[in-house]
């Protein structure tokens, strides 16, 4: 497997640095997706070199997370397409209204689910403060 995850990786960071000297973009004008089947993590290696090889640009100055997508059962450019200018006018209106680019990025549940993890340990570790008083 190991060897196979080289190959891949050498595959695709060459083919990358092909593509980004042939086109002449920044960082902020480049998007990249991931197509793949219901389990995210099948075309985890990819996501994670596209991530990687975006991070190690010069003058990178943008969040490589909203740049590389991942599109769960992509079959098309236009699927692109529509993927990337959702999350392009997401990042505008969350900057407009919440003052951040990334809040519409979040996944709310997991962030109220962390603040409530935080808000049970803190009456937990009181209340068990208080019992041993």
């Amino acid at each position: 497997m190991m060897k196979a995850a080289d190959d891949e990786i050498a595959n695709i960071v060459e083919a990358l640095d092909a593509a980004y000297e042939k086109y002449d973009k920044s960082s902020a004008d480049i998007f990249m997706v991931v197509f793949g089947g219901d389990q995210p993590r099948y075309r985890e290696l990819v996501k994670l070199v596209f991530t990687k090889w975006f991070n190690e640009l010069d003058g990178h100055l943008v969040n490589a997370d909203h740049h590389v997508r991942y599109l769960e059962g992509g079959e098309s450019l236009d699927n692109t397409v529509n993927l990337i200018t959702t999350a392009m006018t997401d990042s505008e209106l969350a900057l407009i209204f919440m003052g951040s680019s990334e809040t519409l990025n979040q996944d709310a549940l997991g962030v109220v689910a962390q603040k409530s993890l935080v808000r049970y340990w803190s009456n937990r570790n009181a209340s068990q403060e208080t019992q041993r008083k």
